[in-house]
């Protein structure tokens, strides 16, 4: 993986995309910024991920197909894998289809 790095690894519990978002809707209110300032660059610097990049690949395990509230600003251009097995079960091998599956899909798109 020389030149590839760093990657970054978030795993997020107990985590609400809508109550984040809402969280810096009221900074915002409560500080009266004027709407024209209010840009992508302004929210990303009151989540609570600030300073880390958008996700590019969420590995979504128990087989569900939905995000479920996760990393929803964060996530709007990212891949998403299903994965069969709950997050308890995930082996190697599923992280390493998820990201294969990313390079598929992004080799793709370029």
């Amino acid at each position: 993986m020389d030149g590839n790095g760093p990657w970054i690894f978030n795993l997020v519990f107990n985590y609400g995309g809508r109550s984040e978002i809402m969280q810096v809707t009221r900074e915002l209110l409560a500080e009266q910024v004027e709407a024209e300032a209010v840009s992508e660059a302004t929210i990303n610097q009151r989540l609570w991920t600030a300073g880390l990049p958008d996700v590019d690949l969420v590995i979504r395990t128990g087989g569900d197909q939905r995000l479920s509230n996760f990393l929803l600003w964060q996530s709007a251009y990212a891949c998403v894998y299903v994965a069969d097995p709950y997050w308890q079960a995930i082996s190697r091998d599923d992280i390493e289809a998820a990201i294969a599956y990313y390079n598929r899909i992004m080799s793709n798109t370029s």
